[in-house]
């Protein structure tokens, strides 16, 4: 199998996923829309933030691993193939999902003054309205980052939980949230909330926060932290073998 045939094989695995994601996501919007024009006089406050839920749905398509990692290995897939085929059809599904929430928001903000999309909420200082030029497109280079970022993300945890033993996944699977729930609060304190206070700033810094709230930040970062995850994923499923 071809990387191109692999690629669209991946696409195409995710594509009845997205068309229900979208189904669901849009009514609730055609719900909201309806309310708050239908009743204007009762106060249903904001949506907004929907499209923090396109991040979790390109997390949680890019766990699913093994099956398709079978599958392609089946068909003469070589590794290097494999892990190429999901670093296109992550940008891909990135790009496209990009543009359908962008161009949901501006036209949310159209029909309804009560929506804000999570870019607006998270970075509006910087904007007059979102409407603008400017907010659309710097929002659309804004989702294609995070998007592949949670991509990246997900791809990393589903090789190394793949490649570990039973043993090892326990462990790390508890001692994860118990260094962040425990062990970081306590350290924090020891040093007199200095952790805290640094993890804070490099997010700050990373995020374009302590830079007049700038994107452009945030999208390096984010594509910095891709390709990372990427090369340590592409590391592990080097050596990954089909798993019955």
């Amino acid at each position: 199998m071809t990387l191109k045939k692999a690629t669209a094989y991946r696409l195409s695995d995710n594509s009845k996923a997205l068309l229900i994601f979208y189904f669901v996501i849009f009514a609730v919007m055609l719900s909201f829309i309806l309310r708050t024009t239908l009743f204007t006089s009762s106060n249903y406050g904001t949506l907004g933030g929907l499209d923090a839920s396109s991040m979790i749905f390109i997390f949680v398509v890019s766990l699913i691993f093994a099956e398709s990692f079978k599958m392609l290995q089946q068909n003469g897939c070589s590794r290097k193939t494999i892990f190429l085929s999901f670093v296109y059809s992550t940008i891909i599904l990135a790009v496209v999902m990009a543009v359908v929430d962008s161009l949901t928001a501006m036209l949310m903000d159209i029909i309804t003054s009560n929506y804000e999309s999570g870019f607006f909420q998270i970075y509006q200082a910087r904007y007059q309205s979102m409407r603008s030029a400017q907010h659309f497109f710097e929002g659309l280079l804004w989702y294609v980052t995070a998007y592949v970022m949670m991509g990246a993300i997900g791809f990393f945890i589903t090789n190394l939980y793949y490649r570990m033993g039973k043993l090892l996944k326990v462990l790390v699977s508890v001692g994860v949230p118990v260094f962040f729930v425990i062990i970081l609060p306590i350290l924090s304190n020891l040093t007199g909330g200095a952790i805290y206070e640094g993890i804070k700033n490099f997010f700050d810094f990373a995020w374009g926060f302590s830079h007049g709230f700038n994107p452009y930040f945030s999208m390096v970062s984010a594509s910095i932290f891709s390709v990372i995850l990427g090369g340590l994923a592409f590391l592990l499923i080097r050596r990954a073998v089909p798993k019955q």
